[in-house]
């Protein structure tokens, strides 16, 4: 840089900030638009709700299911095997197929909370906030149905 002359010197350096200005500004509208795009799912706010509809019937002590799924810490070491088994429709088991009639307490998962589950994972599986909900009297008294919370 020492053998430009002293007006390009300056162009330059000005060049430079202005390059780099640039290149911050960039990754950080970058960065905002997929935080919009994607917002932050968690456990309490987000999949909770969905484990305890369509899962904790059977994933709680003294059930079928091999582990329970009423805790975050239950859930988070079974992240991605919740994922999978979601996304391919192999939990939970729910034999009839989907048709005009609905069936009380459908245990079948939407697009949309599998869609909600698989980005919990890809996003590190967060607890969240703690979020104040009721659990229904069944499920704390050990019956079947958990559909209502």
């Amino acid at each position: 840089m020492s053998d430009l002359p002293k007006k390009f010197r300056g162009h330059l350096v000005l060049l430079v900030c202005a390059a780099t200005v640039g290149a911050i500004t960039s990754i950080t509208t970058a960065q905002e638009k997929t935080a919009t795009a994607s917002p932050q799912i968690t456990f309490n706010r987000d999949i909770a709700p969905i484990l305890y509809r369509s899962c904790a019937g059977c994933h709680r002590p003294g059930e079928s299911g091999p582990f329970s799924l009423l805790a975050y810490a239950d859930a988070k070491a079974h992240a991605r095997q919740i994922a999978a088994v979601t996304s391919s429709r192999f939990m939970p088991p729910w034999l009839p197929e989907p048709g005009a009639l609905r069936f009380a307490d459908d245990l079948r998962v939407s697009e949309d909370d599998i869609a909600r589950i698989q980005a919990w994972v890809q996003q590190g599986g967060w607890r969240g906030m703690p979020v104040t909900f009721r659990r229904s009297r069944s499920l704390l008294k050990g019956g079947r149905s958990v559909s209502r919370m």
